[in-house]
């Protein structure tokens, strides 16, 4: 009885602590995932546009021996986010080794309106080298809540470059920088 009442105080103050580090605001970062040096992880989402149509598969996987620039957003309403998705579009379209996917983060795999809507979206936008899936999930993206467009450059997975926009932050500004940074860590591949 002894041994259960002092691992219930041990337990209680650790509780206790951390409780009390968190009201103090030294509560620990939220992880930002999807870093430089790290690995895209393997994921299940279901692919609305490009190969294969309306089927769970995992883009990364997919696109695990190629240079891929992946586009994870929150909603589709981000402003600016046609012009930059433009501007990578054409990129891909002029650099037959590179690939791109958008994943949305929010919203439900099976949900037809949802899936229609993205259609509707990339065809209006002529999205003709862009993947588009809904995600099964975010956490394992380790992506900030706060988050609102989170582009990444990867080379067989492996993420060589990363840049995280918090919501509403994909200004004209922003568009350019990323368009410029994208054509420049591409460009130096054969």
């Amino acid at each position: 009885m002894f041994a259960t009442a002092s691992w219930s105080l041990r337990v209680g103050l650790a509780l206790l602590a951390v409780a009390g580090l968190q009201l103090l605001g030294i509560a620990e970062e939220p992880k930002k995932g999807l870093g430089v040096g790290e690995l895209i992880p393997i994921s299940s989402m279901r692919c609305v546009v490009g190969q294969p149509t309306d089927r769970n598969t995992c883009l990364a996987g997919k696109y695990r021996g190629n240079q891929t620039i992946s586009i994870y957003v929150r909603t589709l309403d981000e402003p600016n986010l046609n012009t930059f998705l433009t501007k990578v579009n054409g990129q891909l379209a002029n650099q037959e080794e590179l690939r791109g996917y958008v994943l949305l983060l929010g919203g439900g795999q099976f949900d037809e309106k949802l899936k229609s809507k993205i259609r509707d979206w990339a065809k209006e936008q002529a999205f003709t080298k862009l993947d588009v899936a809904i995600a099964n999930g975010e956490a394992i993206f380790g992506i900030a809540k706060e988050a609102g467009v989170v582009v990444v450059y990867s080379e067989k997975r492996q993420v060589k470059y990363h840049r995280t926009l918090e919501a509403g932050q994909l200004d004209e500004s922003a568009v350019k920088e990323l368009a410029e940074k994208l054509a420049e860590v591409t460009a130096l591949k054969p």
